[in-house]
């Protein structure tokens, strides 16, 4: 495994990914399926969320947002900020913003259908990340989540040390995400098929996930194994990164939170 160096003349890079849809119904008071463009109960779309938060965002270097010409219009208004036109799916607008940053190695990527983020919850991920880690992921325990958030439908990974949930924010090492990019591209695509994640995997991690006693450090041990890199999860960051919108349900419960939550 290749640990890198942090060098001191690294710049941290945000891309802002505004490429995520609903899959099936959308909510009825929704104008796109593009999650980014819902607005809450104050009339802001979750996208201009992303950018004031983008905006506060301090020693940063550039600022890139991937997607749909349907969001063109609001970055270019905010200074600083690029607008780059989305792939052809979630992988492959990440992988366009990821070469747009490509002139420095540390990037702060997160999406735009974060409800509460904001300037601040991105610089305690950046302050919790170790530099020298080449993937550093947020994650929270059940129990968290529902400290913050006790109302929010949302999905849980059952894990031996307790029941899981990952942000929808991570900070990176550019070069090595791009050196990866077959083997991350095949864990993505084979992400709602378990069978070809498990033969991924492999029979180890499979064995132990369907009898009870597959664990967060073998999750995190078994992704710097496969993408020979450092990896953390991150225990202590903002609990606005875990906060997302994935289904009409989850937008429900969202959108009813007291005012300030």
């Amino acid at each position: 495994m290749v640990r890198r160096k942090p060098r001191p003349d690294d710049t941290m890079n945000l891309l802002i990914t505004a490429t995520a849809r609903f899959s099936a119904d959308r909510p009825p008071e929704a104008e796109s399926d593009l999650k980014a463009l819902l607005r809450m109960p104050d009339g802001k779309t979750l996208l201009s969320r992303a950018l004031d938060a983008a905006a506060g965002f301090a020693d940063c270097g550039r600022k890139v947002v991937v997607g749909p010409k349907e969001v063109a219009a609001a970055v270019a208004e905010r200074e600083g900020l690029t607008y780059l036109e989305e792939g052809v799916g979630d992988f492959d607008s990440l992988l366009r913003g990821l070469l747009a940053c490509a002139e420095s190695p540390r990037l702060t990527v997160c999406t735009a259908h974060l409800p509460h983020l904001d300037a601040g919850a991105l610089a305690n991920l950046v302050a919790n990340a170790p530099a020298d880690a080449a993937i550093n992921l947020p994650v929270y325990a059940r129990e968290e989540f529902k400290r913050h958030y006790p109302t929010v439908r949302t999905a849980f990974l059952k894990l031996a040390d307790g029941e899981v949930t990952g942000a929808s924010a991570a900070v990176v090492h550019g070069p090595t995400m791009l050196r990866a990019e077959p083997i991350i591209r095949r864990l993505f695509e084979a992400r709602t098929n378990p069978v070809g994640l498990a033969g991924m995997l492999g029979f180890g991690i499979a064995a132990k996930f369907m009898s009870g006693r597959l664990t967060s450090e073998d999750v995190r041990a078994k992704a710097e194994s496969m993408l020979k890199c450092r990896c953390t999860l991150l225990r202590s960051c903002s609990p606005k990164l875990a906060l997302s919108v994935t289904t009409p349900l989850s937008w429900e419960d969202i959108r009813a939170l007291p005012t300030g939550e």
